[in-house]
This record gives C-alpha cells, structure tokens and sequence, in this order.
C-alpha cells in the first residue's frame, strides 16, 4: 500500500477551474469524473519519471501565458538533463 498524506492547498476558483480544464483536456478523469486529484497525481507521475522535460515544457508554458513567443521560448528553453 502506498503511503499518503493529506495537504491543503488553498487555490481560487479561476485556478482550479483552470486545472480542471486542463485535465479534461489531456484527457484526466478518476472515480465519478473526479479531475483535481488526478491530475495533481499524474503531473507527480510524470515529473518523477521526466523531471527535465516537464520543468522545460511547463517553463514554455509560462512564457507564453507572460506574452512571449512559443517558436522563441521553444528554441530558447532546454531541458536541464541531469549528468550521467
């Protein structure tokens, strides 16, 4: 059995109703249509198995919701890979 915690986050309504739009647009669902967890639960699943790649592309992410040119940010931003 996985070990769990409990954590309270407080979010507003815009910030959760934006989560759940991009939930439902990757596609994201658990028990009775549930969206939030789920999703909190795979961007932990995926960053633990592509920790570089989803810090770059959520960095893109950011710079274009701050204006910024996807091309530019694309060629400008590169995952951190970790040494080998």
């Amino acid at each position: 059995m996985a070990n769990t915690k409990t954590r309270t986050i407080r979010l507003t309504d815009e910030q959760i109703a934006a989560l759940d739009s991009l939930a439902e647009k990757l596609n994201i669902s658990g028990q009775r249509g549930a969206r939030f967890q789920p999703f909190i639960q795979w961007i932990a699943d995926t960053s633990s198995y592509a920790l570089a790649e989803t810090a770059a592309a959520l960095e893109v992410a950011a710079g274009c919701a701050a204006g910024e040119d996807w091309h530019e940010l694309i060629e400008s931003v590169e995952p951190d890979w970790p040494k080998e």
